[in-house]
C-alpha cells in the first residue's frame, strides 16, 4: 500500500504537461524515456529507484534524482506468476541529468 502512495506522490509532482504530436520531435531531442516500477530510495528522499523487471532474480535498475523527471506516464500493472502485482511507469528524464544504472554480473 505504501508503494501505491509513493507512485501517486510521484505522479502528482510530475509537471503533467500534454505532449502534442508536433512537439514530440523536440521532446525526444531533450529527454530520454525509461520504463519500470518505481521504488523509494532507501536513504535519499530526493531520488527514485526504477526497477526494469520487479519480479526477476537478476534485476537491473536505475537511480534518478526526482527533479530530473519531467513527465510520468502510467503504463498499467504487471503481475507475477504467484499473484504479486506492480505498477509500471514511463519516466521522461532530462538529457544531461545524472543517473546510475545497477546491473548484476557474475565474475
Amino acid at each position: 500500500m505504501e508503494e501505491k502512495r509513493y507512485i501517486n506522490r510521484l505522479l502528482s509532482t510530475s509537471k503533467k504537461f500534454d505532449i502534442e504530436r508536433l512537439d514530440r520531435l523536440t521532446f525526444y531531442d531533450t529527454h530520454v524515456a525509461f520504463e519500470g516500477t518505481p521504488k523509494k530510495h532507501s536513504t535519499d528522499r530526493t531520488k527514485v529507484i526504477l526497477l526494469t523487471d520487479p519480479f526477476s532474480q537478476h534485476n537491473i535498475f536505475y537511480e534518478f534524482p526526482i527533479n530530473a523527471i519531467e513527465h510520468i506516464e502510467e503504463l498499467g500493472t504487471i503481475s507475477s506468476e504467484d499473484g504479486k502485482s506492480a505498477a509500471k511507469l514511463r519516466l521522461w528524464i532530462k538529457k544531461g541529468a545524472l543517473g546510475i544504472k545497477y546491473e548484476p554480473f557474475i565474475i
